[in-house]
């Protein structure tokens, strides 16, 4: 720490690792605004006052704007590191209520991302650093906490691409900590008998390790050599690691298959009214598949789907806007409703582009919403109803930015990452009869791609969506886990994956000319 003081604001203050380092950081005099969602009465007054506690569940919509206002009321014209710490968790396998789904996601994702924004303007531009507290779990399965893992890698995802955004204004840190003694895995309601947690270290350790890691010039830091042991194996060679955790786990798979069914199979596919999602319909089609299609443009729906019945394949589609807990509500009723699945495909994205501190915050959330929460949810209802037949599928589209960032989509970037790390975990809790197929596409020749590339120029080089509709079929009947499609696109994954700044670095010179 420098010997200036610095004003230091912390997410999630009033437990666990965040109030740990709320007591490292007044040991050293330095100015702090803690964020929390207790009563100051039920506080320790010695640590919390009236002039550094501000009261926000970042759990509500609005998380940012009390924090806002208690900033302007105290006048603070600058802040220098923004710590992002907060976080909640769920353990259990498959079984989280659509209220965790969505607590989980706006605490451990939308809020960082929100204040983030709306914080910007009172970083300091000599100093500031903004800080994501992250986890170890971000780069294994997590096959109890698959909702929280995905969180955790959807965080790293946007604190990557945003660092290749802000280069040269702000320094943006990801700290992965590993298990630590806190009040979280009680809340949690873990067994002692599964995870001894409370012989985790403690918070105070691992506080003053995350402080001093804040004080280096690193950008990433993993806190303890054990954790950065599963950091490294869990990243570089993930087949190895998930196998060990498919064997660890192989008694404890849960079963929520239907038998066969005689009749025609059914593809299910989000998004499908237009690009990818349309060329998908048709290939599932050609195939022999009856396709439901659920996508909120009921113009070009109807249009996909007298497509299909021209060429007599039993198709129907249901309208929904996944963006709203009603569309999402809407297809977790149909689906309650309908036929066994023999393979559902979350294909429905949308995108907004830009520097993310410029942007519009509805739009982003949408972002998130439709992209991350939705697949999530849907795919719980369909476990949990037992809509998928034995030997069926869950094919998730994820993004080539999994592997080379994504700066000026910062948070499309975020839901990708988090997307497949959700597909990771599924892979080792389910039964082995469902299989998981994450796709990685790169640029693809769609309305999509057109209307968010910075240099539509060079289209012709993009992979045409029914070339992409056909690899990832042929990868789905063939069992596969991952795809990267394309000779380029692999090329790019690899190095992205080995050299990440350099591409980080890469991608910021095309996008932000």
């Amino acid at each position: 720490m420098n010997n200036k003081r610095n004003t230091i604001l912390i997410t999630g203050a009033t437990d666990g690792i965040g109030l740990a380092l709320a007591k490292y950081y007044l040991s050293r005099n330095q100015n702090l605004v803690l964020i929390g969602r207790k009563n100051i009465s039920d506080l320790d007054s010695t640590i919390f006052t009236s002039k550094n506690y501000c009261k926000s569940d970042l759990s509500l919509a609005n998380c940012s704007g009390p924090v806002v206002e208690f900033i302007e009321h105290l006048k603070i014209n600058r802040i220098d590191y923004i710590i992002h710490n907060a976080a909640i968790g769920h353990y259990g396998r498959n079984n989280e209520s659509i209220d965790s789904v969505n607590d989980l996601i706006k605490v451990n994702v939308w809020a960082p991302m929100a204040l983030t924004h709306q914080l910007f303007p009172f970083l300091s531009k000599e100093n500031g650093k903004l800080i994501f507290i992250s986890s170890v779990v971000s780069h294994i399965a997590c096959p109890n906490y698959a909702v929280y893992g995905a969180t955790k890698s959807a965080l790293d995802g946007f604190a990557r691409s945003l660092r290749a955004e802000l280069q040269g204004q702000i320094k943006v840190m990801i700290i992965h900590p590993g298990a630590t003694h806190t009040g979280m895995h009680s809340k949690m309601e873990i067994p002692t008998s599964v995870m001894n947690w409370q012989k985790f270290p403690s918070a105070r350790y691992t506080a003053v390790k995350i402080a001093k890691a804040i004080e280096r010039k690193s950008t990433q830091a993993t806190i303890g050599l054990p954790n950065k042991s599963i950091r490294i194996l869990g990243h570089f060679f993930p087949i190895l690691i998930d196998n060990l955790q498919r064997l660890k786990n192989i008694s404890d798979r849960e079963n929520f298959l239907m038998s066969p069914k005689k009749e025609s199979p059914i593809c299910a596919i989000t998004g499908f009214a237009d690009g990818i999602g349309r060329s998908l319909a048709h290939q599932y089609a050609k195939n022999g598949y009856d396709v439901i299609g659920i996508d909120m443009d009921k113009i070009r729906a109807e249009k996909t789907i007298i497509e299909l019945k021209k060429h007599n394949i039993n198709a129907t589609y249901l309208l929904a806007d996944l963006s709203t807990n009603s569309g999402l509500t809407t297809v977790e009723s149909k689906l309650e409703s309908s036929k066994t699945i023999d393979v559902f495909i979350h294909n429905a994205g949308i995108n907004c582009t830009g520097r993310f501190i410029d942007s519009d915050l509805t739009n982003q959330e949408n972002v998130l919403r439709i992209n991350l929460q939705a697949p999530i949810r849907i795919t719980l209802s369909l476990l949990k109803q037992k809509k998928l037949t034995d030997g069926g599928s869950l094919v998730f589209i994820s993004s080539l930015s999994k592997y080379v960032s994504y700066p000026s989509a910062t948070v499309y970037a975020a839901t990708k990452d988090g997307l497949a790390s959700y597909a990771r975990s599924l892979r080792i809790s389910l039964h082995p009869n469902i299989n998981i197929l994450t796709v990685f596409p790169g640029p693809t020749r769609t309305e999509h791609a057109r209307r968010y590339s910075p240099d539509n120029s060079n289209e012709h080089k993009r992979m045409n969506p029914e070339d992409l509709a056909k690899k990832i079929y042929n990868a789905e009947k063939s069992k596969q886990r991952l795809l990267v499609p394309g000779v380029s696109n692999k090329l790019c994954a690899i190095l992205g994956y080995f050299f990440p700044r350099i591409f980080e670095n890469a991608m910021s010179k095309l996008f932000l000319k």
